[in-house]
This record gives C-alpha cells, structure tokens and sequence, in this order.
C-alpha cells in the first residue's frame, strides 16, 4: 500500500460536499513539474509496464488452475477443496489490484473520489482477499500437520469436506470484519486542487485519518497479522520435523504416502515464498508510510522498494498455485489434459506426447 501525496487544501470537519470538489480539474495524466524525471520513469516501468504483465500472468494461471481443480479425478483429495477456494481467492484478488495500482501513480490526488477509493476501498480489498489465501494457506498446513502427526484424528474428525467449507466460511468472515473495520474508519481529510506545493499544508500520511492510521497499524497489523505468521512458522517446521522423522521410519513407499510428502513439500515451498514474498511489503508498511511524507518525490532506490513490495504479493498468488501443481503428478496430469482440451494448445501437447513416447521406443530398443 503507497500513500501518494496530496496538499494544498484542508477539509473542513463536516463531509465535503459536491461543491467543495468540483474544482478538481486536474487529472493523473496531467505531468507535474515537481516529479523527478527517474522517479516517474521508475512508476511508469514498474506499475503500467512490469504490473500489469504480472497481472495478466496471475490472472491466467489460476484460471487454468481452476479449471484443473473442478475435474473429477481431483475430488477424491482433501486439499483439493482449500485449493479451489484459494485459487478463486486469488483470481478475484488480482482483478481488485486494478483500481489501486491505475491510481497509484496519480501525484498528487485532486479528487475527493479518487483519493477515497484508493485508500479506503482500493487497498483494502486487496487486503481481504489476500487475507482470506493466507487465512486457507494456515489451515491447510494445519491439516496437514495433523495427518503427519495424528493420522487417526485426520481421518475421523478433519478430512471431511463439510469441515473444509466451515474452515473456508470461517476465513471469509474473519477477513471481511477486518476489511469492515478498515473502510469504516477511514477519512480522507484532505485533496489537491492544482498542482502548487505544500508539504506543510497536507502530507501524505495526514491526508488519511492519522488516529485511524496508527490503529490499523497496532491492532491489525502486529496484533493479529505478526501472530498469523508466527503460527505459519511453527506449523511449517513442524511439517518438515515430521517428514524427517517419516522418512527415517517409513518402510516402502507406495503411491499414496508419495502423494502426501509432494502435497506437504508443496506447501512448505507455498509457505516459505509467502513469507519471502511479503517481507518488503511488511518493511515498507511498518516502517516507511509511518514517517514518509514524499512518495513521488522520494528518491528512485526507496519508489523501487515500494514497487517490489507491491509486485511481491500479486507474484505469490500466481506463484503458489503454481508450485502446487508442478510438485504434485496427480495435479500435473489433469492441468496438461485441460490444456489439452484448448485447440491450440492441444496440438501442441500431442506433438510432444508422441515425440517423447517414440523417444522412450528408441531406448528401449
């Protein structure tokens, strides 16, 4: 989340009305002296170049991933309905990035409207649905935690797909009263009107309610996402402490007990990129909107952080769908024959579907 900056003129402390924004005249296509040229070549290249490729990349794979996940020879697994919500999750999420990222550029705001849906509705639904993922991500480690640990209790009490919907039902309505909270709260207090200066009159970070800011920033941020994360860890090593001790126990290896380490080696790589992914995003948010008054006038090195911090997330949400189904063969299999269904594509697959099996005659022979 970027706080673009926005001066000149205050609000009073009624709501604003019709009028007092009629004379925003400016818009974010008008080019404002006061931008460095580096620094707006730098917003240029990473939110109307580099982003919307990734967008378009992320948008694409989970809707191939999803219509993967509805075959029929997939129902039979128990990750397969998280995967289904948190492929659908993601998809949504990369459409609600649009709004956002179209206005993040816009330096400063000079219209009430613009500036409320960038900050009180943009980032916030990309909030909630990001939350929902991660919310489906702790659960599916934890039942895979259970599996490796406690096998019996997996299959009497948690592998049950009713289960599945309430845990998913859950996540949706913990993510959602935090959205609730967020576009409740927040006020914009003040806008631009032209394009002069004052960096004294209305920085960035008092444009938004400052007393909402630091509260968002306690209470939802250390409060309750620090302790989700921390609860992602402990689950993940305890995953990987049961693999090694699987590992040195089990006997033979069947088909089934193969599908379990891939779909638990899935989600260690899924969980370990999430924390990766969203480091910069949880550096920028702590420690740079916090004091930061100058976005667009910063200097290029702190603008390219701020982009690789919000490139970050979208890129995990692709990527973590993605990983699922290269490391599992089940998964594999029916995303190349939905692929295959594509006319193009399906060409494509045969060709190489028979080159290879005449490749392993010659061997053979």
């Amino acid at each position: 989340m970027t706080l673009s900056i926005a001066t000149n003129v205050l609000m009073n402390e009624s709501e604003p009305s019709d009028s007092n924004w009629s004379a925003a005249s400016s818009s974010s296509n008008v080019t404002f002296p006061y931008m460095p040229d580096d620094v707006a070549m730098v917003l240029h290249v990473s939110y109307h170049v580099v982003f919307p490729i990734l967008l378009t990349l992320v948008i694409i794979t989970n809707g191939l991933c999803l219509a993967a996940l509805t075959r029929p020879k997939l129902q039979v697994f128990h990750i397969t309905q998280y995967m289904k919500f948190m492929t659908g999750a993601d998809l949504v999420g990369g459409l609600t990035w649009i709004p956002p990222i179209i206005l993040i550029t816009t330096c400063p705001f000079t219209n009430f409207s613009a500036a409320y849906l960038y900050n009180c509705l943009g980032w916030p639904t990309v909030t909630l649905i990001r939350k929902i993922s991660l919310y489906l991500l702790i659960w599916m480690t934890y039942d895979r935690f259970l599996a490796i640990w406690f096998p019996s209790h997996f299959k009497i009490k948690v592998n049950n797909s009713r289960i599945v919907y309430v845990k998913c039902a859950f996540s949706f309505t913990l993510a959602f009263l935090y959205f609730l909270v967020r576009v409740i709260s927040c006020k914009v207090e003040c806008v631009n009107v032209n394009d002069n200066i004052s960096f004294d009159t209305c920085p960035s970070y008092e444009r938004i309610s400052i007393e909402w800011y630091n509260d968002i920033r306690f209470y939802f941020l250390e409060i309750i996402t620090i302790p989700v994360d921390i609860l992602l860890i402990l689950l993940s090593v305890g995953l990987v402490t049961g693999l090694f001790l699987k590992m040195g126990t089990s006997g033979s290896k069947n088909s089934r007990k193969s599908r379990q380490f891939y779909q638990t080696v899935a989600l260690l790589v899924i969980n370990i990129s999430h924390v990766l992914c969203n480091l910069p995003f949880r550096i920028m948010y702590k420690f740079f909107h916090a004091k930061e008054d100058k976005h667009c006038h910063s200097t290029v090195q702190m603008e390219l952080f701020i982009a690789v911090g919000n490139c970050l997330p979208l890129v995990w949400s692709g990527l973590n769908i993605a990983v699922f189904f290269l490391l599992n063969k089940d998964y594999k299999e029916e995303m190349k024959e939905c692929l295959s269904s594509i006319p193009v594509l399906g060409k494509i697959f045969c060709s190489s579907n028979q080159n290879y099996e005449e490749t392993e005659i010659e061997e053979k022979e």
